[in-house]
């Protein structure tokens, strides 16, 4: 890892701004921190009595947590470097930072989804939203899975209107030149894109294709904002076991 970083380091740095710089190095350390937070958790799941103990990670903890370790601001600050850097002062907007947040949750609880039985077949499972929940909420898989998805529909649908409807309000007040404008727009269409693009490359690899009679996981976001989805054809009984059913186009391909 300190050999990628140091890798990368120089290949982006350098074409930007201190302020960037700053930001990039606190997402770095967000990510080691939250890989020790997940280091930690699975430990204190191992402990004999752990869960009698309260060794269980809190629902909001996990998200919070989740973001973090599984890297996706430093993945979203890394994308101004090709589309152009965000001004400190958009990127302290309440809405931006929002989107920021809705954007790792919505790659991160979508994967915890798609790899939940081959994370149950390897051990890892204690590090997943699915079964944070299914513990905390004291609910069966399919349950929890529901419930998990129930909030990934919910942020979709928060950067889906941050993006449309905050955000340009938000611009319009800053009073920016238009082509700084249409530059940030750009960006936020571009994180909606990415996690369209998370959706495609998960069905198209089949890195978490499951073997018959697990987990049946949703036909992509459900409950808040689901009539908004564009939403693939429901699949057969042999396609949903064979592969998982989450959309490839999302309602974020919209617009």
């Amino acid at each position: 890892m300190e050999r990628a970083f140091a890798e990368l380091w120089p290949k982006t740095a350098p074409t930007m701004t201190p302020g960037w710089r700053l930001r990039f190095r606190s997402d770095i350390d967000r990510f080691l921190h939250g890989v020790l937070w997940e280091l930690d958790h699975l430990e204190q799941e191992d402990r004999p009595g752990s869960a009698a103990r309260g060794g269980i990670a809190d629902p909001i903890e996990y998200v919070h947590a989740r973001r973090e370790f599984g890297g996706l601001p430093m993945t979203s600050t890394l994308m101004e470097h090709g589309l152009g850097e965000i001004p400190d002062q958009v990127h302290r907007l309440r809405p931006f930072q929002g989107a920021l947040r809705a954007f790792a949750d919505i790659v991160g609880l979508h994967n915890d989804i798609v790899s939940y039985d081959r994370e149950v077949a390897e051990g890892t499972v204690d590090n997943n939203g699915v079964e944070v929940l299914r513990k905390a909420l004291r609910c069966d898989r399919q349950q929890a899975v529901d419930l998990l998805n129930a909030q990934l529909t919910a942020r979709v649908d928060t950067l889906r209107h941050t993006a449309d409807t905050e955000m340009p309000h938000a611009l319009q007040a800053q009073e920016l030149p238009a082509p700084l404008a249409r530059q940030i727009a750009g960006y936020l269409q571009a994180l909606k894109t990415a996690t369209a693009g998370s959706y495609a490359w998960h069905v198209q690899t089949g890195r978490f294709r499951r073997p018959p009679q697990q987990t049946r996981l949703p036909h992509g976001p459900t409950g808040l904002g689901a009539s908004a989805a564009q939403l693939t054809k429901p699949a057969t009984q042999e396609q949903d076991l064979a592969r998982p059913a989450i959309p490839s186009q999302t309602v974020l391909k919209q617009g």
